[in-house]
This record gives structure tokens, sequence and C-alpha cells, in this order.
């Protein structure tokens, strides 16, 4: 009779299971595990899923870049030439160079291409910077340019096909106002042979004390900066032949004071 008893007790608790589930959850509510959702027998026996709330994970930080190397370069300058089929790269003020493997190119006294009016020539890497023109000549476009080895006279940027002989120097936009730079750190320079000896001061300003001079045939290798202060752009140097350290300025808003020298033992990577 007990035995009968007992299987009636449980037959009825199994034809109840799951409102006595819904009973137990409703007590002691789930906790999330594995499964996004679990299933809920609710008290009318309809499933229900009950959502697990999303933890919110934090964002990566964006690291910063110091390094002006990885400053994107300027746009290019290109414009006609009146006369000329071809287009011009360069600007007056510009700092140029010769790019790999062009070779010699002939530096004229006037805007000319004959060979009787060659003073000089420029050579692979050469940098230079550029002071008047362009001038058309025999559909040859031509720029007044100072080398860095102080040679002044005119100059082809390219030929009558449109092949360039010369490019601008690799540069970037970083002081508001002002020419793009032509430095990073670790480059060497050289002052500009129309330019007068150059200061060297303790700090990036005018307020700061004069250290040294920079002369015409020393070469400078910049360590630090880029400073824009004073209407000038600062870049500590040393100057490789004394040792001395400190301040001199690249440049004004409208004005180069210094060449890079382009290392000619490897391969020159446009920046």
């Amino acid at each position: 009779m007990k035995r009968r008893i007992t299987l009636i007790v449980l037959a009825a608790y199994l034809l109840l299971g799951c409102d006595l589930k819904a009973e137990i959850i409703t007590r002691t509510p789930p906790q999330p595990i594995v499964s996004p959702t679990i299933p809920v027998c609710t008290p009318d026996n309809k499933i229900e899923p009950v959502p697990i709330p999303t933890i919110p994970t934090e964002e990566p930080i964006p690291s910063e870049t110091t390094n002006t190397r990885d400053i994107p370069t300027s746009t290019p300058f290109i414009k006609n030439v009146k006369g000329c089929p071809s287009i011009t790269h360069i600007d007056i003020g510009a700092v140029i160079f010769v790019p790999e493997g062009v070779g010699e190119i002939n530096i004229h006294s006037m805007p000319d291409t004959n060979v009787i009016t060659t003073i000089g020539k420029a050579n692979d890497l050469d940098t230079m910077k550029v002071l008047e023109g362009p001038e058309c000549v025999d559909y040859w476009i031509l720029w007044k340019v100072l080398t860095n080895a102080g040679v002044q006279g005119w100059i082809p940027e390219g030929d009558v096909e449109g092949k360039f002989f010369l490019l601008p120097y690799p540069s970037y936009q970083f002081c508001e106002g002002f020419r793009p730079l032509i430095f990073h750190q670790g480059d060497k320079a050289l002052l500009l042979e129309n330019e007068a000896n150059q200061r060297i001061r303790s700090e990036p300003s005018l307020q700061s004390s004069i250290s040294g001079i920079i002369y015409k045939d020393q070469t400078l290798e910049i360590i630090d900066g880029p400073v824009c202060e004073d209407g000038f752009v600062w870049w500590k140097i040393r100057v490789m032949e004394t040792d001395e350290e400190g301040w001199t300025a690249e440049g004004n808003k409208k004005d180069y004071f210094l060449l890079p020298i382009i290392d000619k033992t490897g391969a020159f990577k446009i920046r």
C-alpha cells in the first residue's frame, strides 16, 4: 500500500515538473555560465530566454607619432610653363636634387643649353636651391640654382621628351605658415653659399645666448628638433668638425638657409 502511495506521489511530481522548475528558478535565479541565453520555464509553462548582460570592453588607445619621418610629405607642386610642352614640379625657393641614375647635368651661365655656356656640372644626388625661373628655351625648362658645391647658374629640369633630371627634395609641412621642412633627425646639412655665417644658439629662440658660429665649409648633423619659434624653424645641430652643439635655423617662412647632404654611399630613398 505504501509503495502505491509513493508511486502516485512521484507520478504527480512528474506531471507538474515544469511548474516545479519554474518555482525553483523563481526562488534561485540561474547564473549565466556558457550559453548566451538560458531557457527558463515560466509559470504558464512557456519557455523564455534569460539574456546575459554584455560586459563592455576597453577601446584601444591610439599611439602618438613623434617621429617627423612618419608625417605625410607635402603635396607636389605642378604647373605648366608657357612655351614648353612639359610641366614643372619646381618653384622658386624650393630645394631640389638630382635623382640617382641621371648622371651629369651641365650648369650654364645663362638660360641656355649650348655647351659653350657651361660653367659647371651637377651629379647624382647633388642638392641645390632654386633662385630664379623658369625659362623656356628651345622647349627646355631651365632654372637658376645654387648647388651644394657653390656653383650658381642655369640648369635644365628635364628634356623635350618629358624626362626629368631634377626633382623636389622630399619635404613635409610642420610649422604653420612656413615652407615645408626638409630635414629630419640624423640628416646632414651645410650652409648655403650665398648665406652669411650663421649663429648657433643655446636654445631655439632669438632671445637665447649665442654659443657659436657655423661657417660655410662645415658639415652639420641634425640631432634634435624641429621647433617653430620667433619666425624660424630651429634644429639642434652638431658641427662635425668641432663637435660643437646648439640650435640653428633651417629657414624662415619664405626661405631656406641650409641644404641637405645626401649620403652617396647608400641608396637614397624618398621619404
